[in-house]
């Protein structure tokens, strides 16, 4: 069962959203339990702020809209694995009793729609920090290239080999063709 809205606020120019789930009897691993399966309820929910605003000194011609939300969860009932898995001792947190992450989204046009930039922003609360940049050129209606660089900073990502603060996931070259 769940609910959302989404409001309009005049005096910040932006809309206020959210939403709420709440998922009853939901399977997990269960190491106790005979068939490894277990029972729990989870709420989910979020809440957001989304806002078109200028800046003219980076884009005369378009706003560029600014996305936040809060996103949290959390498992009722969940006690986290300790048991057998195969006849050998097993700890198992796979899932989080809480876990909350925040979001920050900003994306304008620019040459009459021709290029989006795109940067995305996620903080998991535990410290993980993951960026996105996305760059978009729309040949025409049926051609498009999209190039786009991801990185994750934080403690869970530490690479002794590497930067222990830096990690480029993955750049990426898109083309999309349509019919």
């Amino acid at each position: 069962v769940g609910f959302s809205y989404n409001v309009f606020e005049d005096r910040t120019a932006g809309t206020f959203r959210g939403e709420f789930t709440y998922t009853w009897d939901m399977a997990v691993l269960d190491l106790r339990a005979p068939d490894l399966v277990g029972r729990v309820d989870r709420i989910d929910w979020s809440v957001g702020f989304d806002r078109n605003t200028w800046i003219h000194f980076l884009n005369k011609s378009t706003t560029f809209l600014f996305s936040l939300q809060v996103i949290g969860r959390h498992y009722q009932d969940y006690i986290p694995n300790e048991g057998e898995l195969l006849g050998f001792p097993v700890t198992l947190n796979l899932i989080r009793r809480d876990s909350y992450i925040a979001t920050l989204t900003a994306r304008t046009t620019y040459y009459h729609g021709l290029i989006i930039p795109t940067l995305f922003l996620g903080l998991d609360f535990d410290g993980l920090l993951l960026s996105n940049f996305m760059l978009q050129y729309l040949v025409n209606n049926y051609l498009s290239f999209t190039l786009g660089i991801n990185s994750t900073w934080g403690n869970e990502v530490q690479d002794i080999e590497r930067d222990p603060f830096l990690k480029i996931s993955e750049i990426s070259l898109k083309t999309v063709l349509q019919f």
